[in-house]
């Protein structure tokens, strides 16, 4: 299911650069504390995918080399989640399709 959230995105090496986790850690938007929770987008991507869609500086990349988990956005973002999950109490979001 596609859906708008308000989320920070965080990145999790696999197999650095060509195989990196996508993790979704819904926000209360007020203070951007975690609501609980983080959701994995169902594929996996590259680094190539992440710097197109985010910015990522040399030093994230880096981080992302030696194994370090990285935060790379916080806000709205739209991402495919599977029909069956459900999100904590207090989540912004939409369903989009």
């Amino acid at each position: 299911m596609r859906v708008s959230i308000y989320a920070g995105l965080v990145i999790s090496p696999i197999s650095f650069p060509d195989e990196l986790k996508v993790l979704i850690f819904p926000l209360n938007r007020k203070t951007n504390r975690p609501l609980g929770g983080n959701f994995p987008m169902i594929e996996h991507h590259t680094l190539e995918w992440v710097r197109n869609q985010y910015p990522l500086n040399k030093e994230d990349a880096r981080g992302l080399s030696f194994g370090e988990r990285i935060n790379v956005f916080t806000g709205y973002l739209v991402a495919e989640f599977r029909a069956n999950v459900v999100f904590p109490e207090g989540t912004i979001m939409e369903r989009l399709d």
